[in-house]
């Protein structure tokens, strides 16, 4: 779907908070593992969060072939539980995500506890996945991140559902968790899903007013990159933006479609290389004035969302390709920009 968008200052704010994709999923995989019934409330629903309950709803029903699409998610943090519990289960990927770095969560965990080493290389949702799966087995378990833990935040996530569910972890030192075993998972009840903030900062109150300091390090938070950015190109000065290495491994290589838009935009961006040894995004801003043009969506729902929001500082009609991929984090998404004031018209692909 491509979507034309004529440039218009956006007002209030959205009707319901989109509930967040990262946490729904995480509840949905732990009631698998729970005996009692689990109430899951959600005020809404998505692509990612449906596929994650469909592949419940098959691993329950005992079919030895589930599918879980598109959503890494689902796919890294089911794997540790299916070699620890389904051991004839299998994860079908879409060829979209097979195209995605998996080998390492592909790899089978072995049923006995131990010391499991992770490369800092590797997506957290895949220590995510151990956390979820060790404490099942007979003995102690630990997990050692080897480097510095990326999206930290989202292993916070992933323990705090857990201990909602009765299953407990210890980080003993940064990046090592000690895991004891022979848990159980409890049901509490009903679980209130929390919204998704990274698509919260999609309705700032005014984001050419809200400057950014000279360095973003967004290495703990690679979904808010594409609105971050945008945010910088709006602004008066240049912003450098660090820890971007795992975004050339979403959904689409997101530095590359960020500097595609950002382009598009008439918007400076370069990438450099930091003290560090480790790539930079410089985007330099324009001043609130971004230029029209054509922005390839990438099949990535952050992208596409993000160019939404910058072309109402667009001098003219801004279009957008592969639209209809916000469906994988927040259907509603178009419905609230209309409200807001938005202006879009839809066209179906050619």
């Amino acid at each position: 779907m491509i979507v034309l968008i004529e440039p218009r200052t956006l007002s209030g704010s959205p009707a319901v908070a989109p509930t967040s994709k990262s946490y729904a999923q995480r509840v949905l995989i732990a009631s698998l593992l729970c005996d009692e019934p689990v109430t899951i409330e959600m005020p809404t629903t998505c692509d990612d969060i449906e596929v994650t309950r469909r592949a419940i709803e098959s691993i329950r029903a005992g079919e030895r072939a589930v599918t879980v699409g598109d959503s890494a998610t689902a796919a890294r943090i089911l794997q540790p539980i299916l070699a620890a519990c389904y051991p004839d289960v299998e994860l079908v990927l879409s060829d979209q995500l097979a195209r995605r770095p998996m080998e390492h969560y592909l790899t089978p965990v072995t049923a006995r506890a131990g010391e499991f080493r992770v490369p800092s290389t590797v997506s957290s949702q895949y220590v995510s996945g151990l956390l979820y799966a060790l404490p099942l087995l007979e003995g102690e378990s630990t997990i050692i991140v080897e480097g510095e833990l990326e999206s930290r935040g989202y292993v916070e996530m992933t323990r705090a559902v857990l201990r909602e569910f009765g299953v407990v972890s210890t980080e003993v030192a940064p990046g090592v968790y000690r895991v004891p075993g022979g848990q159980r998972y409890r049901s509490p009840g009903t679980v209130t899903c929390e919204a998704d903030w990274s698509n919260a900062l999609l309705w700032p109150d005014d984001m050419a007013q809200s400057e950014l300091p000279d360095t973003v390090d967004v290495r703990h938070t690679p979904d808010l990159t594409p609105s971050l950015a945008v945010q910088a190109a709006i602004g008066e000065r240049a912003v450098t933006f660090t820890g971007i290495e795992r975004l050339r491994f979403k959904e689409s290589d997101r530095v590359a479609g960020i500097m595609q838009m950002l382009t598009t935009f008439g918007v400076e961006t370069h990438l450099s290389v930091g003290a560090d040894g480790e790539e930079q995004l410089i985007v330099v801003g324009r001043g609130g004035v971004l230029n029209d043009g054509t922005v390839e969506g990438c099949g990535d729902h952050r992208i596409v969302m993000a160019a939404a929001v910058a072309s109402c500082y667009a001098q003219d009609t801004v279009t957008i390709t592969d639209a209809e991929a916000v469906t994988k984090s927040y259907p509603t998404f178009f419905d609230e920009f209309i409200r807001l004031g938005g202006c879009v018209e839809f066209e179906q692909s050619t």
